[in-house]
């Protein structure tokens, strides 16, 4: 009887300590907003945003992408997009460093495309369940494809900083602040800021309006400002 009740005990305790297995940390978000507008010059324009993260132990794999179209009669008057892939290891709490290759375009501030990768630091300076605040410092590597000329390879030193907060059970604000130095050539630095307002709908669908602005020091051509504001669909999962 004894050996019986070792037995069971033995079984219940390999029961308990190998539990169902958790859901995958698997979050995606897609984002979508669509405008056009008809009279004297017919305007569309088509935003989308897509961030995929995955976690696995204290390592973080993101990846993101977006693209903005507007035209107007057919001619395209703004065109820009973002690709790429982002791993991130919280060595110590709050501390991170990452390691991420992006790709982009935005011909009409004058580069056909440009090729990123940078490493860098990050430190959580705050984070509790309604504000999340960070700030990051590292280095970026370019190679730009500009419009009518050669390739232009810079070294860049890059600071950023954002903070999430929500403010109520359906309403959060988010912002964040990039600055490239760049180290190779004088007066090339560049500078992007984006403020975004959410609203949930449920808990998988939201709307968000969101304002970007890209400053150029020196543009290749064009303006040395390009602001966008969107109104979109978010879907998360």
């Amino acid at each position: 009887m004894v050996l019986l009740l070792i037995a069971l005990a033995s079984l219940i305790g390999m029961h308990n300590a190998t539990p169902n297995p958790p859901p995958l940390p698997l979050h995606i978000e897609l984002d979508a907003g669509v405008l056009a507008v008809t009279g004297k010059n017919d305007t569309q324009s088509i935003n989308s945003n897509l961030d995929v993260q995955y976690d696995f132990d204290r390592n973080t794999l993101k990846v993101a992408g977006d693209y903005l179209n507007s035209s107007t009669e057919g001619v395209d008057s703004a065109l820009h997009w973002t690709a790429g892939a982002r791993y991130e290891n919280e060595f110590i709490t709050a501390s991170r460093i990452y390691l991420d290759y992006y790709s982009e375009a935005d011909p009409f501030i004058g580069y056909v495309q440009r090729n990123n990768e940078g490493l860098g630091y990050q430190y959580a300076i705050h984070k509790d369940s309604t504000v999340f605040w960070w700030a990051e410092i590292g280095y970026l590597h370019s190679d730009t494809n500009i419009v009518n000329r050669t390739e232009v390879f810079e070294s860049k030193a890059r600071f950023a900083s954002g903070v999430a907060w929500r403010f109520d059970t359906t309403w959060s604000l988010e912002g964040e602040l990039e600055y490239l130095f760049n180290l190779t050539y004088a007066n090339e630095d560049l500078m992007s800021y984006e403020f975004a307002l959410t609203s949930l709908i449920n808990s998988k669908f939201a709307i968000r309006t969101a304002y970007i602005m890209r400053h150029m020091e020196n543009p290749y051509q064009g303006s040395r400002d390009q602001g966008t504001t969107m109104l979109s669909l978010v879907a998360t999962f």
